[in-house]
């Protein structure tokens, strides 16, 4: 059985791709009212952050999962692609943390730290693009929005 800390970044990552996954291609340029990224640019800045942390923390997991460059938020199938090998990337990574006792070196504190700072980091960014989809008058759908909540574990 996989540890818990693991077990909540897979149940994390399994959530937002169901959420990122029904999001509208054409939904990907729209932006908020107020200035700010657009829904792709929000993606391609939650995969960059996991790159970001992991070039430092675990190079080698890095090398293989290149960033997004800026124009890439206008493909969808690439955004998810990135989205899902960087995913796997955090979840080796913390898999590795885990195993060595919890301590990381270059990050303050446990790697469940480290879980809830990434968590919390995209669900701020999960919780931008349902207002922006909204405001956009393309919202998610009341079933995907819900299944962000739906941290059961699956059967």
């Amino acid at each position: 059985m996989a540890d818990p800390i693991v077990t909540a970044w897979q149940t994390h990552c399994r959530l937002s791709s169901k959420f990122w996954d029904a999001i509208p291609a054409a939904s990907l340029e729209c932006k908020p009212t107020a200035p700010g990224r657009s829904i792709g640019q929000m993606l391609a800045h939650i995969h960059n952050n996991r790159m970001n942390w992991l070039e430092p923390l675990a190079p080698d997991l890095a090398r293989s999962v290149p960033k997004i460059p800026k124009e890439w938020p206008r493909e969808p199938n690439r955004l998810a692609d990135a989205l899902r090998a960087s995913g796997e990337a955090v979840e080796k990574f913390l898999a590795r943390s885990v195993d060595a006792g919890g301590a990381m070196k270059g990050f303050r504190g446990h790697a469940a730290n480290f879980l809830g700072y990434l968590i919390s980091h995209e669900s701020y960014h999960n919780g931008q693009i349902a207002i922006v989809l909204k405001q956009a008058g393309t919202p998610a759908g009341k079933q995907t929005a819900y299944a962000l909540w739906d941290w059961r574990t699956p059967k």
